[in-house]
């Protein structure tokens, strides 16, 4: 029985950690994702400012 409640004592602590883990790469992932945004979206400004003054 002792070994029984350790076994799930030990497998809650993983499937806790397991869910920790998924969490923070699903925010990694996401912060990636909007810092690829950001920088398309500065590209695309500087090239439209800088052939907006090429124009004048």
């Amino acid at each position: 029985m002792p070994a029984l409640l350790l076994l799930g004592t030990l497998q809650f602590i993983s499937n806790r950690q397991q869910e920790k883990q998924r969490r923070q790469m699903q925010l990694f992932s996401l912060n990636k994702e909007k810092e690829l945004s950001q920088a398309k979206i500065d590209f695309f400004t500087t090239l439209r400012t800088r052939s907006a003054h090429r124009l004048h």
